[in-house]
């Protein structure tokens, strides 16, 4: 099949637009997230994306997708050096100040403005950048997903959650698969109470937010 010119200009542009999001790699079920099309959507191996290339290869924190002219595209997750804050973010932290936009009203208990709220939900994927999970696995099964890298300085590094906390789930859905994750991601977009069950040190937590 050819390709008229107006439709690889459509290719090439969807294929500038793919970002990586986060990888799970596991044995025989390694998994990339990505933003494609103004969506986010996890791909396993072989799995067409958009821009018409396919996912050949997924490590750590880097997927390699083989396009249909045969080149390969490296899509790298940001280093933690590069990490910081998105303007839209920032702005909207400054019109109020910092403590204005998220406080801490309690044991693990946070308001966060509903501007702030917006914001999150408007560069989710900027600010899914800005934290590193895997999944935890115990007899073989998935039960949380560990923070292993978290920026202080971002509004998730922001509302209590440390490196090495194991999020258990989510307004009482068990976060026990990357598409769970993701359904649980989807359907917060228009929450305005959110829980967290948290292992902290072996120690079991609960976190509370509230958008107003």
């Amino acid at each position: 099949m050819t390709l008229t010119s107006r439709e690889d200009a459509s290719v090439a542009a969807a294929r500038a637009e793919l970002k990586l999001i986060g990888t799970v790699v596991a044995a025989g079920r390694s998994q990339v997230l990505l933003e494609g099309n103004n969506e986010l959507k996890f791909y396993h191996l072989g799995d067409k994306v958009p821009g018409d290339g396919v996912v050949e290869q997924i490590l750590r924190n880097q997927v390699q997708i083989r396009n249909r002219d045969q080149s390969l595209t490296t899509l790298t997750l940001q280093e933690k050096a590069s990490l910081s804050t998105p303007a839209t973010l920032s702005k909207a932290g400054s019109e109020r100040g910092a403590g204005g936009e998220v406080r801490n009203v309690g044991e693990n208990r946070w308001l966060i403005s509903r501007n702030m709220g917006e914001s999150v939900r408007d560069n989710f994927a900027a600010q899914m950048r800005l934290v590193q999970m895997q999944p935890r696995t115990q007899a073989g099964k998935i039960d949380g997903f560990v923070i292993q890298r978290i920026d202080s300085s971002s509004v998730l590094g922001r509302l209590g959650l440390k490196k090495g906390d194991v999020i258990i789930d989510v307004n009482n859905t068990k976060l026990d698969s990357p598409e769970k994750g993701l359904q649980i991601v989807q359907q917060l977009r228009e929450a305005r109470r959110i829980t967290l069950a948290v292992e902290r040190d072996n120690q079991p937590m609960s976190f509370l937010y509230e958008i107003q």
